[in-house]
């Protein structure tokens, strides 16, 4: 981690001490996505002063520290009071495993459409993310392609058995009345802040409308990436509905196709 970053991270946590300390009525939530859903915009929103001061709520990322599972453990179980944490890549039965058998606890879990996720995920892998693991050696399979070229093979790739299919399809199985799942077309869709408040409400957080609205329009997702153009950018249009626009609907396997329609989808 940069130095300038810690040294961020450290202002931000004496600027939290100032602050006068609320308790929340849920001890600990715990924020679980699957990728490409906007989690860099979740911790804008839940790590802002103006969030800790009407709620109380701390946030840890543990991703921020590029832990294992096995030293995620006990950050896990061992999680304070009036804390959030995420956001947690993890898959269901890992996240069942962490958490402590605390009935007050909950959790909230961000997907978003199989295939949009498919086209961002190919995008990020080809432009926008760091280099790292196999990264490079996606890049360099994909030289001399296009854009459309590229993203109809990754598609066609995806088969059952890779990463996010298991993951979501065991997400799209969870049971458990202290977890709810939300939706990223409906986070950052039209009709944000009423999706919001519902995800506030699930985790018994009361904030006033103005601070809301003002919280929102602070983070408007247009805004942050029109702050970041000439960059790589690492935010895109987020857009539902893409592959529709790309003409690409007719190159998902029936496997995609059911996954879409078990996580409520329309085919």
């Amino acid at each position: 981690m940069k130095l300038t970053q810690k040294i961020k991270r450290r202002c931000k946590e004496l600027a939290l001490q100032t602050l006068p300390r609320h308790t929340a009525k849920t001890p600990v939530v715990y924020y679980a996505c699957i990728q490409k859903t906007a989690s860099q915009w979740m911790k804008l929103f839940f790590q802002d002063l103006q969030f800790y001061r009407a709620t109380g709520y701390r946030m840890t990322c543990p991703e921020e520290d590029y832990v294992t599972l096995s030293k995620l453990t006990p950050k896990v179980l061992n999680a304070e009071p009036n804390t959030i944490i995420g956001p947690l890549y993890a898959r269901w039965p890992e996240l069942q495993a962490m958490q402590p058998t605390k009935p007050a606890c909950k959790t909230f879990y961000v997907w978003r459409d199989p295939r949009d996720y498919l086209i961002s995920s190919y995008h990020s892998l080809r432009y926008t993310h760091g280099e790292m693991g196999s990264i490079a050696e996606f890049r360099a399979n994909e030289a001399g392609l296009s854009d459309e070229e590229g993203l109809r093979r990754y598609i066609r790739q995806s088969k059952p058995g890779n990463a996010y299919y298991d993951c979501l399809n065991e997400w799209s199985q969870a049971q458990s009345e202290s977890l709810k799942i939300f939706r990223y077309e409906d986070i950052f869709g039209v009709n944000q802040n009423d999706a919001v408040q519902k995800l506030l409400a699930f985790m018994e957080v009361e904030l006033k409308p103005a601070l809301l609205e003002r919280l929102l329009a602070k983070y408007d997702f247009n805004k942050l990436r029109n702050a970041k153009k000439g960059k790589k950018q690492h935010l895109r249009s987020g857009k539902a509905g893409q592959f529709r626009e790309l003409n690409l609907t007719a190159e998902f396997e029936p496997h995609v196709l059911t996954l879409c329609d078990k996580m409520g989808y329309r085919i």
